[in-house]
């Protein structure tokens, strides 16, 4: 009786480091923290790697403003280089932050950051004493007259007080912008102008008291 001829055994392929990587990284990166995966773009030499542990810390809930921070800074040349990408973060990142925050990021130069921050004032996202507060400060750290100039125009149409003008009057390099400073001294004249109408229609009210007292 012949033999039947056995089917020759199927070799296995041997998975490939990369191979490996794949599954060991589907396995275990759920269990990574914000702080490991900000560590791993920061340190890794892969680039594929550093991009993988990016998309991940975006799939987080528990992400706050320091957390962004940081990875903003680990993953710079990734984000530079994917422009979908890119816009995922920038958007995540806004939806947590403050007003103080995005100045933060505005005050570092990020056009996304300042556009942000312009728009949520121009919607009356935080209120007039707060969008002030945001646009002064913004005037103090930058030097720029083309800025100033442009800030002035917001910070005019929130109704400064007399203190905030002042502040904006004695800040250095105010004498780059003579129709700001101008305008401002100007301001300052009628606002201390109303004060003395004020004060005179004061005493001039005591004064009628007195008179119906005396009758």
């Amino acid at each position: 009786m012949r033999k039947r001829k056995e089917k020759p055994r199927k070799h296995k392929r041997s998975l490939s480091i990369k191979d490996k990587f794949d599954i060991y990284w589907r396995r275990h990166k759920n269990k990574l923290s914000p702080e490991k995966l900000i560590l791993i773009v920061l340190r890794a030499d892969h680039f594929l790697t550093r991009k993988r542990a990016l998309i991940e810390f975006l799939t987080r809930n528990n992400l706050n403003f320091a957390h962004f921070y940081d990875m903003l800074n680990a993953a710079k040349d990734i984000l530079e280089n994917n422009k979908n990408l890119n816009s995922q973060f920038l958007k995540d990142l806004f939806d947590i932050s403050t007003g103080d925050q995005l100045l933060e990021l505005a005050e570092e130069k990020m056009p996304e950051a300042i556009k942000e921050l312009f728009g949520r004032i121009d919607a009356g996202f935080f209120g007039n004493r707060k969008s002030l507060q945001i646009l002064i400060r913004y005037f103090d750290e930058s030097t720029n007259s083309k800025i100033r100039t442009a800030l002035w125009k917001k910070i005019k149409k929130f109704d400064p007080t007399e203190k905030d003008l002042r502040y904006l009057l004695d800040l250095p390099m105010m004498y780059a912008l003579p129709k700001i400073t101008s305008e401002i001294q100007k301001m300052l004249r009628k606002s201390n102008k109303k004060k003395e109408t004020r004060t005179i229609e004061k005493i001039k009210e005591f004064i009628k008291q007195i008179k119906q007292g005396q009758e």
